[in-house]
């Protein structure tokens, strides 16, 4: 998998806070678009659904959709629980430290 980094970007007012979350471009060529929105989504969704954080349960939909952009078709075959786990850790060690990049 091509390495990702997502920037996360802190504003902040008297009385508002929040995160945004970009993911830089791909570092590598992109194979194929088919299926990067739905992984997205459903990325989000399912780590969500497992009780992640809304934000690391979103970093993980971004890594859903960028994994995809680097395989033919929709379905990457080397998504296991084992690596969710990792990225799990992974999210939660750069959500700690914010001038950390994946």
């Amino acid at each position: 998998i091509p390495p990702q980094k997502v920037e996360v970007t802190y504003y902040a007012t008297a009385s508002f806070g929040c995160r945004w979350y970009r993911l830089l471009l791909p570092l590598d060529h992109v194979v194929d678009t088919t299926g990067a929105g739905d992984a997205l989504i459903a990325g989000t969704a399912a780590a969500f659904a497992k009780g992640w954080k809304l934000e690391e349960a979103l970093l993980c939909g971004l890594l859903c959709a960028h994994v995809t952009l680097f395989v033919e078709g929709a379905n990457v075959p080397f998504f296991t629980e084992k690596l969710m786990r990792h990225v799990s850790e992974q999210l939660k060690s750069s959500i700690a430290d914010p001038t950390s990049k994946l």
